[in-house]
């Protein structure tokens, strides 16, 4: 969307929050953002525990979300509005609402939630490779190559006496 609006000063990050947090991250994106937007990921007060060090101090977060709210959500709404009202389209057709917190706010029902945010590793584990793979010995699949299943490779399955039965 950005890209079609031609915008050059939006981020976009597709994917865990939590990633943000891991290795240097966390110094790239303390307090860098003017707006974070959510939709449903998680219980809302744990949202923005995960969030708030991410906003900027005059930054807003922007919540999607249906259903009820904790108490310590509502007492803290700058904006609530419903989504077929932000587009346009005939009331009732989504429970769906836009819910509008300044940093503030946002700190305030991450430290009431208790929650911690879990920093996981961006970096890819390499897994050891067998000595045998579907294409024999020695030879190495592409990326995202599919080959036919070798039946006359023993599985180590962790016992001895499994049996296949084919119908």
């Amino acid at each position: 969307m950005a890209s079609e609006l031609d915008v050059s000063n939006v981020r976009v990050h597709c994917g865990r929050v939590e990633e943000m947090y891991a290795g240097e991250g966390r110094k790239a994106h303390y307090k860098s953002y003017d707006v974070v937007l959510g939709r449903s990921v998680t219980a809302l007060p744990r949202f923005c525990a995960w969030v708030s060090d991410l906003l900027k101090d005059d930054g807003k977060l922007i919540y999607i979300i249906g259903g009820e709210l904790e108490e310590i959500v509502e007492t803290q709404i700058q904006s609530d509005t419903p989504v077929d009202t932000l587009l346009q389209r005939e009331e009732g057709t989504s429970d769906k609402r836009a819910l509008i917190f300044n940093a503030a706010s946002v700190g305030q029902i991450g430290k009431k939630s208790g929650e911690n945010i879990k920093v996981v590793s961006t970096s890819v584990q390499s897994k050891p490779k067998s000595e045998t793979t579907r294409k024999g010995p020695g030879k190495k699949l592409a990326k995202g190559e599919w080959s036919k299943k070798r039946n006359d490779v023993k599985k180590d399955r962790g016992y001895d006496d499994f049996k296949r039965y084919e119908f």
